[in-house]
This record gives structure tokens, sequence and C-alpha cells, in this order.
């Protein structure tokens, strides 16, 4: 008892006691900063390594002109002389979905035919492309975008500018209410791109260009009396940067990049073969465990039960 008093008070004890706790908490957090390191490092090559590549450069410059004549047609759509009847809103709706087609089956082998910065950020969650090529993607739509909304204002009459394509909340609606909007449309386009083209299905949906088409005009009659049915950050940005009308303009950001990051994380994580198979499979096991199962032995207290039965039958 003396000598557990003795050396549970050692000053001396207690202080090598401290230090090997201290020296190990170091080492942990050692092999920690350099493991973090190691995998930051590792993935800063890779994305430098996709920015050497002359493929990357090309799909660059495709997204700008991609982009470009998304805003430029998307705006002389909607635009009609200040003396005439206006188009009505079926027009704009068939054509984003017809051009939609048109620049996925056009562009998609060089660049995947993003054009829009929303979809641009849900592949590269689910890293189908790098961070580093979601951004210079989100540069080259920005940049296209302002392209093709200055190209068909200067080819356009001056009575036929008007509000010259600016999306906006309709009457009566809140900012709040039209990012609201934004982002599940949003997210209803990532989540039917991302099933679209998931490499594990083994069903067939026809077109991937028409079904992600069919999806954006369905959006744009959902939401043209209520935001403009943008879905699509480039689609305000280059229209407002020429006129300088910028009413809501933050709704068609934070919504479509929110709706996003939930519909993409949510197919990838949920819903995508890679998850459903591997569930299926582990069903599956279970399933088989359960029926390789032995059978139960008889207890013994069935063992006289059922020697009993047996010497009725045979008197």
């Amino acid at each position: 008892m003396d000598n557990y008093q003795a050396t549970s008070t050692d000053p001396e004890s207690s202080e090598n006691l401290r230090q090997d706790k201290q020296s190990h908490f170091q080492t942990a957090v050692n092999k920690h900063t350099n493991h973090l390191a190691e995998n930051c490092k590792r993935f800063l090559m890779e994305e430098i390594e996709d920015i050497k590549q002359p493929v990357f450069w090309r799909a660059v410059i495709a997204e700008f002109l991609g982009t470009a004549f998304l805003v430029c047609f998307a705006v002389a759509a909607n635009m009609n002389d200040e003396n005439a009847p206006p188009n009505g809103l079926l027009f704009p709706c068939i054509e984003s979905g017809i051009f939609i087609t048109i620049i996925i089956g056009t562009l998609g082998h060089i660049s995947g035919g993003h054009v829009n910065p929303a979809v641009s950020l849900g592949f590269a969650i689910v890293g189908d492309i790098s961070w580093i090529r979601c951004i210079f993607y989100t540069l080259a739509q920005m940049l296209g975008a302002v392209v093709g909304a200055a190209v068909i204002r200067t080819v356009a009459p001056s009575t036929m500018y008007q509000t010259f394509g600016v999306v906006g909340p309709g009457p009566g609606v809140s900012d709040v209410h039209a990012m609201i909007m934004e982002l599940l449309i949003t997210f209803l386009l990532l989540f039917g791109i991302l099933a679209a083209v998931d490499k594990g299905r083994k069903d067939s949906i026809g077109s991937v260009p028409l079904h992600i088409g069919l999806i954006v005009s369905l959006n744009m009659f959902a939401a043209i009396n209520i935001t403009g049915g943008a879905m699509n950050p480039c689609r305000a940005f280059g229209p407002a940067v020429i006129t300088g009308v910028w009413t809501a303009h933050w709704a068609y950001w934070i919504g479509p990049l929110t709706g996003s990051i939930i519909g993409s994380v949510l197919y990838d994580k949920v819903f995508s073969t890679r998850k459903t198979d591997s569930l299926s499979y582990r069903c599956c096991l279970r399933k088989r465990d359960k029926n390789d199962a032995p059978s139960r032995s008889p207890s013994a207290e069935e063992i006289p039960m059922k020697n009993e039965i047996t010497d009725v039958d045979a008197a």
C-alpha cells in the first residue's frame, strides 16, 4: 500500500506518463496530417494532369460555344416586335427542349454538352469530371452566355429589345419563392440526367439527348410563369450583363446550384445502379445464408417424447 502511494504520487512518473501521452498524440496527428497531405497532393496532380491534355481545352471551347448559342437562341425565342402580338409561352418551352436535345447530341462526345454550371457541378460531385474541369467549364459557360446575349442584341432591332430575355420572378412571386422553384426544377434536371447516363443500367431509355430535352421542356412548362424556367445560371447571367437588369439575380444562382447538389448527391448515394446492385447483392446473400442455415437439432426434452411415440406405434 505504501509502495502504491509512493508510485502514484511520484512527480517524475507522472511527468513521464504525460510526455508519453503527448508523444503518442503528436505521432497520431503527424500521421493523419501526412496522409491528408498525400491525398491533397495526389488530388492536385490529377487535376493539373487534366489541364495538360489537349482534349481538356477542346472541351472548354465547346462549352463556350454551346452556351453562347444557348443564350442567343433562348433570348431570340422570347423576342418580339413591340407592336406585334407576343409569341406566347408555348414557343420558348418547345424551343428550349429542342435546342438542348440538339446541343447534347452535337457536343456530348466532346465535352458532355453541359452548357450549364449546375450540370457541370453535378457531374463533378459524382466524380464524372474533375473539379478543375468544372471550374473552367463554368468560366467558359459564363463568358459564352455574355457573348451569346451580345450577339443577339447586336443583330436584333431596337423595337424587339423590350426585356431582352431577362428572366425574373413572375407577378406576385417573391425572390425566395423563385429560388425554391429554380431549385426544384434543377433538382429534377440533374436527377434525370444522371439516371439517363448511368452506365450500370441494363434497360434502354432510347435517346439520351431527347430524354434530357423533354425534361427541360417539362420544367419550362412548369416554371415559366413563376421564374421563367431558367434552371441554368448562365441563362440569367448573359442577358443581365448586357442589359444591367439584376432583379432577383441571386435566386438564379443559389436555386439551380443547390438543386444540382441535392439531386446529384441523392441519385449517386441512393438511387444509382451501383448502390441498388450492391443492396440487391446483400439481400441475396442474407437470403442464401438463411436458406443454407443448418436445421435445428432436437432438444433433450424432445428426444424422450419421440421415443414414447415410437414405443406406442410398435405396441
